[in-house]
């Protein structure tokens, strides 16, 4: 916020130069929430909705919660949706999500962006009718659609990436290329509504470059 950087960037380090300020907006910003907790929305996201879509069971923790940390940073917490209500547990068993919404619930208009995080889990959402119904409708209403790591095979079984540029884990090279997209050996691919993402290391650009798509939406 200090120094007005674009979502794309994320700083690796700080460090203090000078002597104290007394500056009043500085004191102001240095008072704001800390990191995980909410903040007030920058202009053109307060009313911006989000929902994330984790598998039923064994989630990955580290997509997960850093997507989470990376909205609401920005002031948005998202809803965390599953088919079920129950608390899911991790990929590596230590950790659990509660959703809060059920993916059969999900009326496609109430929100912006749907986000689908990875994990073993994923493979049972890849039959899923509910999921792929989802997923067309919210791209036929031409909101952001973003997958990291092995979930965006789901969007290649819901058909929506014909001809689209898409990264993902190397596991669903084939199903994506068989689906029509062109596959990316990169980082985080952005093809007009759909964003993709190979792996967790890039989950913070991944979760940037939602926010960026949903900030273009507001101009």
């Amino acid at each position: 916020r200090i120094c007005n950087f674009t979502e794309e960037y994320e700083p690796l380090y700080l460090i203090c130069l000078g002597i104290p300020t007394q500056n009043p907006a500085l004191e102001q910003l240095a008072a704001a929430p800390q990191a995980g907790r909410s903040a007030p929305a920058p202009a053109g996201l307060e009313t911006k909705r989000v929902v994330v879509v984790i598998p039923a069971k064994y989630f990955s923790e580290m997509e997960l919660f850093s997507v989470q940390e990376t909205f609401q940073l920005v002031g948005i917490i998202p809803d965390i949706a599953a088919l079920t209500m129950e608390e899911v547990k991790s990929q590596n068993r230590n950790n659990t999500a509660k959703p809060n919404v059920m993916i059969g619930d999900i009326n496609v208009d109430d929100y912006d962006a749907f986000i689908f995080v990875g994990g073993p889990g994923v493979r049972d959402y890849l039959t899923s009718q509910t999921i792929l119904r989802l997923v067309r409708a919210a791209n036929e209403k031409k909101k952001i659609i973003a997958a990291i790591d092995n979930a965006p095979g789901i969007l290649a079984l819901a058909d929506i990436v014909k001809s689209k540029n898409v990264a993902s884990s190397p596991s669903e090279r084939q199903r994506l290329i068989s689906a029509g997209a062109m596959w990316k050996n990169s980082d985080v691919e952005i093809d007009g509504n759909i964003i993709t993402s190979a792996n967790p290391d890039s989950v913070r650009r991944f979760g940037a470059a939602v926010i960026g798509s949903l900030r273009r939406q507001t101009k």
